[in-house]
């Protein structure tokens, strides 16, 4: 996917010695695009992976081991997003980079699914969330501003794609979404460095 591209494009250019984390790595797709020089590890919740954990507690991670932090669609999941990024913030570098991605919640197709009453995985209206749903509905904005609160952003993509839709409308609307990312973007991805 391209989200996925756009990240593993940076970390293979890396010079030096790279060892990521990917927090909530699922199916583990960024390993795939990697270099096999890059040391790769995992950290989640359910599936197979380098390290099973939820984040509520201390990490069995050594402080300042990672110097590539990767957050694919994971913050969106958290009830203190904030506190998450302190803690692997602690266990990076001092010149750690990160990779966030996160949904932006008022793209058009959000808003359509809202509007004509589709429930996705992702919503459950009026209960507490005990299943691993998005708990935050961030905009494009919200995004730029959380990230720049915990990290020197060095670069922004707004990205736009679907497997359901033609190749050709995903190009078509990926432009837009470079142009106006609250509409049409569903995805931002940030790199930033670690302060």
């Amino acid at each position: 996917m391209i989200q996925f591209k756009w990240i593993a494009d940076r970390i293979n250019r890396m010079k030096k010695d790279v060892k990521v984390l990917d927090v909530g790595a699922g199916i583990k797709e960024l390993k795939k695009s990697l270099d096999s020089r890059i040391v790769y590890h995992s950290l989640d919740i359910e599936g197979e992976h380098t390290y099973n954990h939820n984040l509520d507690s201390e990490l069995p991670i050594i402080d300042e081991s990672y110097n590539v932090i990767v957050l694919m669609d994971i913050l969106e999941h958290c009830t203190e997003p904030d506190k998450v990024m302190e803690t692997l913030k602690r266990i990076s570098t001092k010149d750690a980079v990160f990779f966030i991605a996160l949904p932006n919640e008022y793209s058009w197709l959000f808003r359509i699914y809202h509007l004509f009453g589709h429930v996705t995985k992702m919503d459950v209206p009026f209960q507490i969330v005990t299943q691993h749903l998005h708990i935050h509905r961030p905009r494009v904005k919200d995004i730029i501003s959380f990230c720049r609160k915990h990290l020197m952003v060095i670069e922004t993509a707004n990205l736009w794609y679907a497997d359901a839709f033609p190749r050709a409308f995903n190009w078509i609307v990926n432009g837009m979404a470079k142009v106006v990312p609250n509409l049409f973007a569903k995805e931002v991805l940030v790199m930033g460095v670690k302060k």
